[in-house]
């Protein structure tokens, strides 16, 4: 399979997050309070275990100041044109989503009462499948070093993580992202890809994993 030139998932990606910080500006009146990003779709556990379960996918367009926003979108162009002419167009969007939502999901399984935003998880997710897909490509050297920036980058990240930084949600996104990205390889994308039978197992430990997540938050 030959490479994506283009990277327009990702460039529509930021788009969207760029016109939803903005629009919850407008109607917040430019005060982005705790309670406004509730109101607009922010994680927050006792609301998604009453049914509103699509909060696990609109806190991933959400971000609570400009800082926040900017860091995660200068970091989405940088990744996202990698994993997209990597995995091409439709799994650099499944891997956004699925990291995204899977992020919200161990970030609400161990900080349920806890309000967070943001798209980190679905960043940390494209990290993953990076690390994944650098992984089955050690024989390109100039791939297989930028691979392992990558992961002491991500290491240095978790042991300098700040105080009020989700560090569940980027964890939770950093682990579907690589397994994920497992389950998406195939022969054409990766020239000793995994056997399929590994890759229904990968995808089966994803679910498992993330379920009992869910699960165990319901106990808060």
């Amino acid at each position: 399979m030959r490479p994506s030139k283009t990277i327009w998932v990702t460039q529509s990606l930021i788009v969207l997050n760029l016109l939803v910080y903005l629009a919850v500006l407008i109607f917040s009146n430019f005060h982005l309070s705790t309670l406004a990003l509730i109101t607009a779709g922010a994680k927050y556990g006792p609301s998604i275990y009453q049914g509103q379960w699509w909060r696990l996918v609109t806190a991933v367009f959400l971000h609570g100041n400009l800082e926040h926003l900017l860091m995660n979108m200068l970091t989405l162009y940088f990744m996202g044109g990698y994993i997209e002419r990597f995995f091409g167009h439709i799994k650099m969007l499944a891997l956004y989503f699925i990291g995204g939502i899977a992020g919200n999901i161990a970030s609400l399984s161990f900080s349920p009462l806890t309000v967070s935003v943001g798209a980190s998880g679905a960043v940390f997710a494209l990290f993953g499948a990076f690390l994944m897909y650098g992984q089955f490509h050690r024989d390109n050297g100039p791939l297989w070093s930028l691979t392992r920036q990558f992961g002491l980058l991500i290491l240095l990240n978790f042991i300098f993580i700040g105080a009020n930084i989700d560090w569940q949600a980027h964890l939770g996104g950093l682990l579907a992202g690589y397994l994920t990205a497992y389950v998406l390889s195939y022969p054409d994308l990766i020239s000793n890809c995994p056997p399929k039978n590994q890759r229904i197992l990968a995808g089966l430990v994803l679910i498992i994993i993330y379920l009992l997540l869910y699960i165990k938050g319901l106990n808060y």
